[in-house]
């Protein structure tokens, strides 16, 4: 089982200009920062939104696009989060310290799984062989045939290129000359299997025992949203289950034992939402009659 605590805070963010508390004297750069509010934050457990990797991989990474995930999602947490500082609003010259969180952190992170997602898992899962072609180089060595990944150009994130498969693998034999879907789901696991690495996960047993008999529920907790995304892709990619398309909203949700096979919207709130439009579009005043 995965859960993951996340917290909004009441008021939302906005976007800053801020100085990290160390070192002293670090430049000035802009920072998601909470706004002031004297109301506690909301709680939500990020696994209850499913597929939420896919809504953060389509944000867009301008300001008002990752403003917008975050006041409905909150920080990405983990090593993303910094501390930063906040000046004092009713004394000059005092600052305190306070949470935050880059920019250019918001945006590396949404390339790199808007690639993952995108560019590599969605394309293999729809059998697009020519789509995932300019990741994967076949080569010819003395040694014999090579494959490799090589990575697009994402901000923030240094190209790079890394070996797939060649003789020495057991599989090799199974992959057909010149394919690209193979290596290129070898290549996406391996992504994957780095960020996991990334990300500080803790696992706890809770008590569930009953009248009849002990238990106990295995969990696992991943730290902060980034690595609660992280591994909610993770266990798509192993299931693998059905996405369909909310006709109110427009993002896409998972087909579960709790969803019908035709759900045609992701929430109670957007069937709501969507029943009002249609409410108020069938609603007609009747014409006026004409007096004689």
């Amino acid at each position: 089982m995965l859960r993951g605590r996340a917290s909004i805070p009441a008021e939302g963010f906005h976007w800053a200009d801020r100085r990290l508390s160390t070192p002293p004297g670090s430049k000035k750069e802009r920072f998601l920062v909470p706004t002031p509010s004297t109301q506690s934050p909301a709680i939500y457990d990020c696994f209850s939104e499913r597929p939420l990797f896919k809504r953060f991989a389509s944000v867009h990474t301008t300001e008002e696009g990752i403003l917008e995930f975050a006041n409905q999602f909150g920080f990405l947490g983990g090593f993303c989060l910094k501390t930063v500082l906040e000046p004092d609003a009713k004394e000059s010259n005092r600052y305190w310290d306070a949470p935050g969180e880059r920019f250019e952190d918001w945006v590396k992170h949404i390339g790199l799984m808007k690639h993952a997602v995108v560019d590599l898992w969605e394309n293999i899962r729809d059998g697009y062989a020519a789509r995932t072609a300019k990741f994967i180089r076949w080569e010819k060595t003395i040694d014999g045939n090579r494959v490799h990944y090589v990575a697009p150009e994402i901000p923030g994130w240094k190209r790079s290129s890394f070996l797939i498969l060649d003789q020495r693998h057991d599989i090799f034999s199974q992959v057909r000359h010149g394919d690209t879907l193979r290596p290129a789901w070898l290549a996406l696991l391996q992504i994957v299997n780095v960020e996991l690495a990334r990300h500080l996960c803790a696992a706890q047993l809770s008590d569930d025992t009953t009248s009849e008999r002990f238990g106990a529920t295995f969990a696992v907790y991943p730290e902060g949203l980034l690595g609660a995304l992280w591994l909610q892709f993770a266990r798509a990619i192993a299931d693998n289950p059905e996405y369909r398309r909310c006709e109110d909203c427009g993002y896409d949700f998972e087909i579960t034992g709790d969803k019908r096979a035709d759900a045609r919207y992701c929430s109670p709130a957007c069937r709501l939402r969507a029943h009002r439009k249609r409410v108020k579009g069938n609603t007609t005043k009747p014409p006026r009659s004409r007096r004689k």
